[in-house]
């Protein structure tokens, strides 16, 4: 069988390490996903591509969501920029979750102009322009 790209295999590398910080097995983990221990296994020795659909199983069963399963791969792969250790970034996730969700809820509940006082009307101009009374030459 023929090996997965670099990619793939820190990939791999990063489920097998997200599963250990979780304390989970690979059969719990498996479980959890819904797969195979073997399919897992394959996915974290960097043998296999995983499809759209198991990536976000396994967000699902690491209570994630797919943005926060790739995060860590995705800035791991940007050279010369500092990235947290995993330890640090599963203990930093929460929060920070907690503080997106915060967000969301302050922008949802900011006043849009019309918001209070009814909707904003356009004023259009017309598109026809009136006539002006026309200057006449005296000859």
């Amino acid at each position: 069988m023929e090996r997965a790209g670099p990619l793939i295999r820190r990939f791999g590398r990063l489920i097998h390490d997200f599963r250990e910080e979780f304390g989970f097995t690979q059969a719990q983990l498996a479980a959890r996903a819904g797969m195979s221990k073997k399919h897992l296994g394959d996915i974290e020795r960097g043998d296999v591509e995983p499809s759209l659909s198991a990536l976000e199983c396994l967000a699902r069963a690491f209570d994630m969501n797919l943005l926060e399963l790739l995060a860590p791969v995705a800035a791991a792969s940007r050279s010369g920029r500092p990235t947290l250790p995993l330890r640090e970034w599963i203990r930093a996730r929460d929060p920070l979750r907690a503080l997106l969700e915060y967000a969301d809820q302050l922008v949802s509940h900011t006043q849009v102009p019309g918001d209070a006082s009814g909707p904003v009307v356009p004023t259009y101009r017309s598109s026809r322009r009136t006539r002006r009374p026309s200057k006449r030459r005296r000859g």
